[in-house]
């Protein structure tokens, strides 16, 4: 799930959030709408069904080739302990 920062410069957020979402490995989320949009969204994601949806967006996320949810936490993580 990705909710861009609306106020970005030119926007890059949501261009790089829809990169993502067009090829069906993210769900988009405006910030406007979050509280409304984010309850069911994440309800159907619980739902038997949604295993189904996450598991597709695993599979699409994984055509990309980009690094693991994992590996970019862990360079997130490395970075913040390089700064403290």
């Amino acid at each position: 799930i990705l909710v861009p920062y609306p106020f970005s410069a030119a926007g890059h957020q949501r261009e790089n959030a829809l990169v993502l979402k067009d090829a069906g490995a993210a769900t988009l989320l405006d910030e406007e709408n979050l509280t409304r949009d984010l309850p069911g969204f994440v309800r159907d994601l619980l739902s038997e069904s949604g295993n189904s949806r996450l598991q597709e967006m695993s599979s699409a996320y994984s055509l990309l080739n980009l690094p693991s949810p994992s590996e970019t936490a862990q360079k997130l993580a490395d970075a913040v302990e390089k700064l403290v």
